[in-house]
């Protein structure tokens, strides 16, 4: 490498350098307050409240189903997600106790991130 190669080089990683800047963190979000229930969950039933911070989104309580499709006589096996209940965040769900999967929408993406729940007789946030 020549002399004039290597200015070359060290000038534009110096350039480059200043092209980066940092983000101040997101602002903590305040106290929620959670939707007040009109009657207690069911025996076998727990209460689950949901929020999340770039609320309100659409909350599905989802089960994995396999789905089997035939083309040109081959089938094939796709895993979809069936709801079972549906909110608005922030809301609360009366779901059985027990875990539970969640799908939340992908700002931008277009797709869904699942999370998995455990709901107890008593109020889970």
């Amino acid at each position: 490498m020549t002399v004039r190669s290597a200015l070359v080089v060290y000038g534009l990683a110096f350039a480059a350098a200043g092209c980066f800047h940092t983000l101040p963190p997101r602002e903590t979000p305040g106290p929620v307050v959670l939707p007040a229930a009109a009657y207690p969950p069911a025996p076998g039933m727990g209460r689950l409240y949901v929020d999340v911070v770039d609320g309100p989104v659409p909350v599905r309580v989802v089960k994995p189903i396999t789905v089997t499709e035939t083309l040109n006589d081959q089938q094939f096996e796709s895993e979809e997600l069936e709801d079972q209940a549906t909110c608005t965040s922030p809301c609360a769900l009366d779901l059985p106790v027990g875990r539970h999967l969640l799908a939340f929408p992908v700002r931008g993406a277009g797709g869904v991130d699942v999370a998995s729940v455990l709901v107890s007789p008593t109020p889970t946030v």
